[in-house]
């Protein structure tokens, strides 16, 4: 209990003070909307495109609102468990996931827009650092310059990935 109020004191202290980050990134993929949300839509394949993505454990298939699952992240140079779950979808145009690990709290929202020749995506990441110490929250901190660069390079992968003929099974 004792943890869990401390976590939220400097948590509001934190959004108070500035920590909390938002990220957006779009980027266009020559590739079918429904392909693409499928695609985003099953965290156990994360690990392909998120550069910091080690493993997911996942129901299986494409995720739907209120499923939960665990995914292994390495976040300053440690692997860290963060728990998510599924808070909203509109297939196949949004998808938003609430995570929480110990250090981190947040969100990560994908939109998808069809286009002449593939889709948009958006991918909006909000983020707050929860530290129990002021060494956690200054390490916490250094993390926000990393992310933009991070976000960049998954999507590009991302788009690498589902440009080469990605594409989903029947049973997923």
């Amino acid at each position: 209990m004792t943890k869990q109020v401390t976590s939220t004191v400097l948590l509001m202290f934190a959004s108070v003070a500035g920590f909390a980050e938002t990220n957006t990134n779009r980027i266009h993929i020559n590739a079918p909307l429904t392909s693409v949300y499928q695609y985003i839509t099953q965290p156990d394949k994360w690990h392909d495109w998120y550069p910091y993505s080690k493993s997911a454990e996942t129901p299986g298939g494409s995720l739907k609102q209120g499923q939960r699952f665990s995914e292994v992240v390495t976040v300053n140079d440690a692997d860290v468990v963060f728990n998510y779950e599924v808070v909203e979808m509109q297939t196949p145009s949004l998808w938003k996931v609430k995570f929480s690990s110990p250090s981190i709290i947040g969100s990560i929202q994908y939109q998808l827009q069809e286009t002449i020749d593939g889709s948009l995506l958006t991918r909006t990441l909000e983020y707050y650092p929860v530290a129990t110490n002021i060494d956690e929250l200054h390490a916490l901190t250094k993390l926000a310059v990393r992310v933009n660069p991070t976000s960049v390079t998954a999507l590009q992968k991302l788009r690498a990935k589902l440009e080469s003929g990605w594409q989903s099974s029947p049973t997923t």
